[in-house]
């Protein structure tokens, strides 16, 4: 049988987001500061921080700065739509100062979603785009936490720090066979933790899928002889 893949379903509109690079990172200061304090909450989490000082910024008619600080690396960015369909996006590996503007001019009023992905959490803000400016509601920019796998031999630990409360699903397969091996539901708690001992499994690879807040998250584990 097939391995087992799961695949993001990833859809592009054909139009122009025109991006002006602006070398000048002392203007137009932060809106939307993240302090994240809770990180140290979890030590599962350690060794895994981002770059918190980041800055979206309404600049103009039509346009937005998004200034990326500390060297922020590993970063997608994504602008969707109302429907969620991606309309740009782009990867920045880092380490780097990322400082842009966004000029979305050649796109219709109305609602849509910037989103920062990085290694470890997510942030969401809704933009409105109006007929001659674009609106940042820092009160609705969510941001939350993705699982952490860590293995230590035959030992997975599956750890969440759940700010926002939701249920997490944990699937277990044979990455060969496509087999679905375990499958666990963790509900409600702010940290969060599940532990497999693939000591009784054999060697070989082993796919965890991680379904948490509408996005799914997955990791290949090698089990070693």
């Amino acid at each position: 049988m097939p391995n087992m893949t799961f695949q993001e379903a990833k859809i592009t509109h054909t139009f122009e987001v025109n991006l002006i690079v602006n070398l000048n990172l002392n203007a137009m200061k932060t809106i939307i500061k993240v302090s994240l304090v809770v990180l140290g909450l979890l030590v599962s989490y350690s060794g895994h921080s981002d770059s918190i000082n980041d800055s979206i910024t309404a600049t103009g008619s039509r346009s937005f700065r998004l200034t990326l600080e500390d060297e922020a690396m590993n970063v997608h960015i994504r602008l969707k739509d109302r429907y969620g369909v991606i309309l740009y996006q782009e990867y920045i590996p880092g380490p780097v100062s990322y400082d842009r503007i966004y000029n979305v001019s050649s796109l219709p009023t109305g609602q849509y979603l910037l989103e920062l992905e990085y290694p470890t959490r997510h942030q969401e803000l809704p933009v409105e785009i109006r007929a001659n400016q674009v609106i940042l509601d820092q009160s609705r920019m969510e941001e939350y936490f993705k699982p952490v796998v860590r293995q230590k031999g035959d030992k997975v630990s599956v750890n969440l720090l759940n700010t926002k409360r939701g249920p997490l699903r944990i699937l277990v397969y044979d990455h060969q066979t496509s087999e679905l091996l375990s499958e666990q539901m963790l509900k409600g708690d702010l940290l969060m933790g599940k532990q497999f001992d693939f000591s009784q499994a054999g060697p070989g690879e082993y796919l965890i899928s991680m379904l948490y807040h509408g996005k799914q998250y997955s990791q290949t584990i090698t089990i070693d002889e």
